[in-house]
């Protein structure tokens, strides 16, 4: 099994921003909500998510977006993450 990990870091000022850098094998994220806009960066593999009652699914060097309040799920789409 290839090892995860999550970083998770905060930035203050006048944009206030949460980053997440991960690196999720197995791990799946169940329908929530969060209450702020989301941009995410697939650096390696494919992730997918349902969102706005489609499948999507992003590549690697690919960018998604979530809109906040809006539910969906997260997974990795391949077999290494």
């Amino acid at each position: 099994m290839t090892s995860q990990w999550v970083r998770v870091y905060q930035l203050d000022g006048p944009y206030r921003a949460e980053i997440v850098h991960a690196h999720y094998v197995e791990h799946r994220f169940a329908r929530h909500a969060h209450e702020h806009f989301v941009v995410g960066l697939v650096e390696r593999g494919v992730q997918q998510y349902t969102y706005r009652g489609a499948r999507h699914t992003t590549p690697a060097g690919q960018v998604f977006f979530v809109n906040g309040d809006e539910p969906h799920t997260g997974e990795p789409a391949a077999a290494r993450g």
